[in-house]
This record gives C-alpha cells, structure tokens and sequence, in this order.
C-alpha cells in the first residue's frame, strides 16, 4: 500500500508538472517600446539569446516554414545536423529617420562593391562584385517595384567545403526594421519570410492576437 501511494504521489506530481510547462506556454511578456505594448509569448524567449526586454530592440527565434517557436536549443538542432539551417533570427530595431532607406542600401554596396547586376532571382535583382574585385565580400538582392527599393538581402558566399553562407534581409517598417537572419538554403523562399515576420511583428499588438498567432502556428507545424 506504501509502496502504491509513493507511485501516485509521483505521478501527481508529472501531472502538475506538465500543466505548469503548458500554462508557461502561453505566459506573455508584456513590455512598452516605442511608445506602445507589445506582448510577445515566452515561449519565444525560451532558447539562448533571445531577447524583449531591451529598450531598443526585440529579438526572436523561430522555426521556418510556420515560424512556430523552437523546440528545443538552436545547438541541439546543430548537433542532429538536421533542421538547423530552417532556423530564423528576427531583430526588430529602432529605424534611424536621419538615413533614407535607400541611401543605406546604395551606401552599402558601394561598400561590399556588389555594383555588378547579375540579373533576376527569385523575383529579386541580384548584384554581386565586378571581375578582379573582392569576391568574398556580400552579394545583393534586391526587392524593387518600379524604381523604388522596398527591401534588400545580403548574403555571403561559399568560400569553403565548410562554409555555411548566411543571409541578412532588412525589411523598413514605418517606425522599425526588421532585419531577419537565415541559411542561404532559404533564400528562394525570402516572400514567405517577409510575409510572416510581418505577420508575427502585428500580432504583438494584443495579448489575443499574440497567442492566436501562437496557436495557428503550433497547430500547423504538429500536423
């Protein structure tokens, strides 16, 4: 008898401990930025590094295609060498009035000198260094309707067998920038992370939107 109220006591306890873990699920951060509150669920908080609690920036990991929140440390994904390159890094920075948007992207070729067009990808105009220039340095993407830049995406290159070329898209918002890091791998799909780092950023407004954003994204991705 001893024994089989020791094994309940057990087993109460793991019960209560999972609803704990599920209750923090869906715990908010609730913080004022800019002039307006934001509520972002913890559980995006959860893995090393992220961040929404600086008074100038929130920082985000998630899981692409559905951009639900890590399952587990960004360093066991490396590990299994499975899923990591699906991670996504969202910054979402203070957007400096002073410097037009598209002064910063003219400013930053220039620097990387990818003054040379290559042509369309992805839906994207691709400019990348001259011949007998550096051709370490960062190509180009460029989103453009008409002749006006609406966004932009550095990517470095495969100098290496070890090499793991990364991407950094900058995304202007009226009042922020979203700058979003990934694997090259995703590039061809860079519509649907725009999209959806919009998505996720608007849904911040409210504690309802926040988890409802939160719930259509984990229901999908456990389909």
């Amino acid at each position: 008898m001893y024994r089989l109220r020791i094994i309940a006591m057990v087993l109460l306890t793991l019960l209560l401990s999972g609803c704990d873990n599920q209750k923090n699920l869906y715990e908010i951060n609730e913080f004022r930025w800019q002039g307006r509150m934001y509520y972002v669920p913890r559980i995006y908080e959860k893995m090393a590094w992220a961040d929404t609690d600086r008074d100038q920036s929130i920082y985000l990991q998630v899981m692409y295609p559905h951009f639900s929140p890590l399952s587990q440390s960004p360093q066991k994904y490396w590990d299994e060498g499975t899923k990591y390159h699906y991670i996504i890094r969202i910054l979402v920075s203070d957007k400096d009035p002073k410097i037009p948007f598209e002064t910063a992207i003219r400013t930053g070729m220039k620097s990387y000198e990818a003054t040379e067009l290559v042509g369309e990808e992805y839906g994207l105009w691709h400019y990348t260094q001259p011949e007998g220039k550096n051709q370490d340095s960062y190509d180009y993407w460029i989103e453009k309707n008409s002749d006006e830049l609406i966004s932009y995406i550095t990517c470095s290159e495969i100098l290496s067998e070890r090499s793991v070329p990364q991407c950094r898209y900058f995304i202007p918002n009226e009042k922020v920038y979203y700058i979003v890091s990934f694997d090259k791998r995703l590039l061809p799909h860079w519509s649907s992370i725009k999209k959806n780092t919009e998505e996720i950023y608007t849904s911040f407004a409210s504690p309802e939107a926040a988890l409802e954003f939160l719930n259509s994204r984990l229901e999908i991705s456990n389909e």
